[in-house]
């Protein structure tokens, strides 16, 4: 069901576009016109119907492997959000047809592959576009419809802000992780002093610091010689990544609330039909390699400081193993590794590229899709592999009978009780079934904590 008031934008949009349509002399794209290199075919108003459904048919060409559900219904919803502010100029029954598509449990097939954002995320927005005209009885769409339910960024922008919702949830676990290594290790705390790292003018930096010493609580180590940077540094990674984190966090808040209708209508006191590039996915495209490269970050340093705790240092045994004559978790920083490169490909930006389409009217495309897709996937290995590091962390700290002064001295005594009832015998007691294991952990390292 839709609002009142939503409806009644709806109702106010649709009847000032048709009030636009009539005037001497409109020529309004999508409308009157063909799209991109096409646009200066000339329409009139009995084939407004057919050209707007034949715009839908013909652009659900996505190929690859199907959205997840909840980023179909994290489009659609960002859609149909945008839809209801009236600028779209859609009429009153396709977009109920819209929302009872959104609404219900059958959601459209969406192929992940094939858009660039460039007029928006066309292809997969198309793809749903195709069930909700199923719904609109023929001779009943509005002049403007099928551009209404095809334009804008919500494809990318979906997958996008579903994939920045985990990966700030594992930028979290993260630094608990990176604490408990410290303290399985018996590194230094100096490096992460608030007195220290606040001689650095980076606010995030110094927020970290003061995070990273909450989860350590009352422990202190000093002595020689130095820690890794990937320990000795962690509030400057870390807090560097939070820097990135903020800055696409920004882009895609400020996306969401955006119209991004091309044309868009103006409903204002003097309404308008203006042409321009609302529906350009570029700020989709560098919020979402922003937040790749932060997390490729956090992922790297996480796998250096997997090296040292298998390393024999401080006390603890070569690999962490938990029967004699086993490779312990050796393979373990070695899937890190394979991710970490993986990850390192993945961080290459793609909103570096550009394919120009549609005889080159569509000629700096932002490759939105791609970046958000890229993101999806950089979470999912980063959360891998900060899991190798926390069972690792976890295990050296049992296996050197520290538990108990991990409990009384610091804050990560939840954390590793979650560990450990995910890892099972594979905690202290057993060096096989580690894929299951890191799946369960990965997970919860991206759910958000109430």
């Amino acid at each position: 069901m839709s609002s009142s008031r939503a409806l009644a934008r709806v109702r106010k949009g649709f009847e000032v576009l048709n009030l636009l349509l009539r005037r001497k002399g409109a020529d309004v794209y999508g409308v009157h016109t063909g799209f991109g290199g096409l646009q200066g075919q000339g329409l009139g108003p009995s084939e407004f119907e057919d050209h707007q459904r034949c715009l839908v048919a013909s652009h659900a060409c996505g190929v690859g492997p199907a959205l997840a559900s909840d980023e179909v219904r994290g489009m659609m919803y960002l859609r149909a959000r945008e839809l209801a502010r009236g600028g779209s100029g859609v009429s009153k029954g396709t977009f109920e047809a819209y929302v009872n598509t959104l609404n219900s449990s059958r959601l459209p097939i969406i192929p992940s592959q094939g858009s660039v954002g460039a007029c928006g995320d066309l292809i997969p927005l198309a793809h749903a576009a195709l069930d909700v005209l199923r719904r609109v009885p023929q001779g009943r769409l509005g002049p403007r419809d099928g551009l209404a339910l095809v334009n804008g960024t919500q494809a990318s922008l979906g997958v996008a802000l579903l994939a920045f919702d985990e990966a700030e949830a594992l930028l979290g676990s993260a630094e608990q992780i990176c604490a408990l290594t410290l303290f399985a290790m018996k590194g230094k705390t100096e490096a992460w002093d608030a007195r220290l790292v606040g001689c650095k003018k980076h606010s995030e930096g110094i927020a970290c610091a003061k995070d990273l010493t909450h989860w350590l609580g009352r422990y202190a180590q000093g002595g020689l010689p130095q820690d890794p940077y990937s320990l000795r540094a962690a509030p400057g990674l870390f807090g560097a990544s939070r820097h990135l984190m903020g800055s696409a966090k920004k882009l895609l808040e400020d996306e969401a609330d955006s119209a991004t209708d091309n044309p868009a209508l103006i409903l204002g006191r003097v309404p308008a039909v203006l042409h321009g590039a609302n529906f350009h996915g570029i700020s989709v495209a560098l919020a979402a390699d922003e937040a790749a490269w932060a997390l490729h970050l956090v992922g790297m340093a996480g796998e250096r400081r997997m090296e040292h705790l298998l390393a024999g240092k401080s006390g603890l045994a070569p690999m962490l193993p938990a029967v004699p004559r086993s490779s312990g978790l050796m393979m373990l920083q070695t899937a890190q590794g394979a991710l970490v490169a993986e990850n390192r490909r993945l961080a290459q930006p793609a909103s570096l590229d550009s394919v120009p389409s549609s005889a080159g009217q569509e000629d700096v495309v932002p490759m939105s899709m791609g970046a958000a897709l890229k993101l999806k996937a950089v979470v999912r290995n980063s959360a891998h592999i900060m899991a190798a590091e926390a069972l690792a962390g976890a295990r050296a700290v049992a296996q050197s009978g520290r538990l108990g002064q991990l409990k009384t001295k610091t804050r990560l005594g939840p954390l590793v009780a979650r560990i450990e009832r995910m890892a099972g015998p594979a905690l202290r007691r057993r060096d096989e079934g580690f894929s299951g294991v890191l799946t369960k952990i990965a997970l919860a390292l991206v759910q958000r904590k109430n």
